[in-house]
């Protein structure tokens, strides 16, 4: 497909992260003092994708962003925006933390992050645990968790006797809640 571009400078007072939609070709880009050198690499559906600059590609019938992958920096692609959704701050934050792109665009797509976005400190919750029991619980923290990795984690007092989990705000030696 051949698309003939126009470049428009755009404000980027929005978010400048997108959760990509579906799969896109895009190259990863190594560059040396001497050359640089373009590999063709797949981004999957469910990559967190940054946007760095504040220009806007159009053609006819379709607009593209440039973007980084943020798993891979050197990664970037041209991306349609339709196969985009632009996320909030928050947004960011609560898919940050997943794991596998699978489990980010699933999460998306299927509203499960909308729930957390209401919380907050002092939320009553129901918590499942690994054995599928479910128990009350109270949020007691809302924050980066160091050790677990980027974005935001809850930490949640059980409520059951016998106590379940760890309840007394540490992990790893640090301390949450109390």
């Amino acid at each position: 497909i051949f698309y003939q571009f126009f470049v428009r400078h755009v404000k980027m007072a929005q978010s400048n992260k997108f959760l990509l939609l579906e799969d896109v070709d895009g190259s990863r880009v190594e560059q040396s003092l001497l050359d640089q050198k373009e590999t063709p690499v797949t981004l999957v559906r469910g990559d967190i994708l940054v946007h760095n600059g504040q220009q806007e590609l159009s053609s006819a019938s379709h607009q593209f962003l440039i973007l980084h992958s943020l798993s891979s920096p050197s990664c970037q692609v041209l991306c349609p925006t339709e196969s985009l959704a632009r996320l909030t701050e928050r947004q960011f934050g609560l898919l940050l933390p997943l794991q596998s792109a699978s489990d980010r665009f699933n999460a998306y797509h299927d509203g499960l992050y909308k729930a957390e976005e209401q919380l907050k400190v002092d939320s009553k919750v129901i918590v499942r645990m690994p054995d599928d029991k479910e128990y009350p619980g109270v949020v007691w923290y809302e924050g980066p968790v160091e050790k677990l990795g980027q974005g935001i984690m809850f930490g949640v007092e059980i409520l059951a006797e016998p106590p379940r989990g760890n309840v007394d705000g540490t992990l790893h030696g640090n301390r949450y809640f109390v």
